[in-house]
């Protein structure tokens, strides 16, 4: 049976059992829409080709047993408009929240407000790669505050990695957003000796891009700047950014200095994983407990811009390029005005959906075995001196063991059809 040429479905109209309600993001690959089943909303991911399914199917085959509370939950999947031939689609929680941009920018958070997202966040991505899954794509619009209880939510494993598929991409870079590729990666791609073989990723990848985002978080700014500066993976390579409480006095110093290890060139100078990283970060917030400084806003929302200008040389933009990066920052939205979202100039791309989990989140919790630290916590003057000394531990090692194939979809049998919903 020939499958007609793909037009996307617009509100009112069915996908299956599913009323399609609003568009909430849409990309290269797909389509996300808010859609309706028996009084429950959902949000439904419709990819735009065939040839895309082995990206469908892997990030199905993710989800289906990724069950912890700050992971976008997975309902169902088949095919549209044709049963057996169609275009493949999938059923997700509907979350209603904010990215993790829109709620830095219209809360101003505090640095504890900061500190303890990321603490959730790493505490979910441990779990996650326990499972033998990366992200790949970790950034500000993959991560999702719940407007009922403020917790994120990982969604978007559209270019996930897991471990025991096969590779999908011809490149030798998987797919993934410049601004928070890590060294690595850049330097694989490099080396000649690479040509014609794949980049294979692990958690580093991810925590790389946490610590970009972390940056972000305590500054307002990306550390390495943006693609459309020019020298993006230079800069990435060789530049060391400044500290964030350098750029932002009111960033705590102990956070300043957790972020520029995370930042360190070398893997061998990071966080080995995320359990490491999650006992630094509770030790930062149990020394603080008292500390009223950690309350206050991040940011200034009334503060001066930089606004470019001819008469100070040391404003004045030296190119096209640099003039609208400029007039960028002086228009953007400042935190803590309620402005909304503007695209920034790295060019990111909304694919996720804005969701909210119908079911009570629990406890986040570290994979079996992995214990948090519950020492005592030391006086703030001696903190900063103690994260500086926490030894790195080496890497090494494989990834975990693959996961089973006992969810993974027959890419030469058509789907069957949608599951009972949770």
């Amino acid at each position: 049976m020939r499958v007609p040429p793909f037009t996307p479905p617009k509100k009112g109209d069915r996908v299956g059992e599913y009323r399609i309600v609003e568009v909430l993001g849409e990309g290269g690959f797909g389509v996300v829409y808010k859609v309706e089943r028996a009084g429950l909303f959902f949000a439904l991911k419709l990819l735009r080709a065939r040839a895309l399914e082995g990206w469908g199917q892997r990030e199905i085959n993710i989800l289906r047993h990724l069950a912890h509370p700050n992971v976008v939950g997975f309902h169902a999947y088949d095919r549209w408009p044709v049963p057996l031939y169609g275009y493949l689609f999938f059923v997700m929680d509907f979350v209603e929240g904010r990215t993790l941009e829109d709620w830095a920018l219209d809360e101003n958070p505090s640095a504890r407000q900061v500190a303890r997202v990321l603490l959730e966040v790493l505490l979910a991505l441990a779990a996650v790669h326990g499972q033998g899954v990366v992200h790949r794509d970790l950034k500000r619009d993959n991560i999702l505050i719940r407007d009922a209880d403020a917790r994120p939510i990982l969604v978007d494993f559209g270019i996930g990695w897991l471990a025991g598929e096969p590779t999908l991409t011809r490149d030798t870079l998987p797919p993934g957003t410049c601004e928070y590729r890590g060294p690595e990666a850049i330097r694989y791609d490099r080396d000649p000796a690479n040509k014609g073989t794949h980049y294979r990723p692990d958690e580093g990848d991810d925590l790389w891009a946490m610590a970009v985002t972390f940056y972000w978080l305590l500054t307002d700014v990306l550390p390495f700047g943006t693609r459309r500066e020019g020298g993006l993976n230079d800069r990435i390579l060789a530049l060391t950014p400044k500290a964030p409480c350098e750029l932002n006095p009111r960033v705590p110093e102990a956070l300043s200095n957790l972020c520029m290890r995370m930042l360190a060139k070398e893997r061998a100078e990071r966080f080995a994983d995320c359990a490491e990283l999650c006992r630094a970060l509770e030790v930062a917030l149990a020394s603080a407990e008292l500390d009223g400084r950690w309350d206050l806003p991040l940011l200034d929302p009334d503060a001066p811009d930089r606004a470019p200008t001819a008469r100070d040389p040391d404003k004045a933009p030296r190119d096209a390029e640099e003039l609208e990066v400029l007039q960028w920052n002086v228009a953007r939205p400042r935190r803590g005005r309620k402005a909304g979202r503007k695209p920034g100039p790295e060019g990111e791309k909304q694919r996720t959906p804005l969701v909210a989990a119908p079911v009570p989140l629990l406890a986040a919790e570290l994979p079996a075995g992995v214990q948090v630290a519950k020492a005592p916590a030391p006086s703030p003057e001696a903190l900063v001196v103690l994260l500086a000394d926490v030894p790195p531990v080496p890497r090494g090692g494989a990834l975990p063991p693959p996961v089973a194939d006992v969810a993974r979809p027959d890419p030469r049998a058509a789907p069957s059809p949608p599951g009972a919903l949770r």
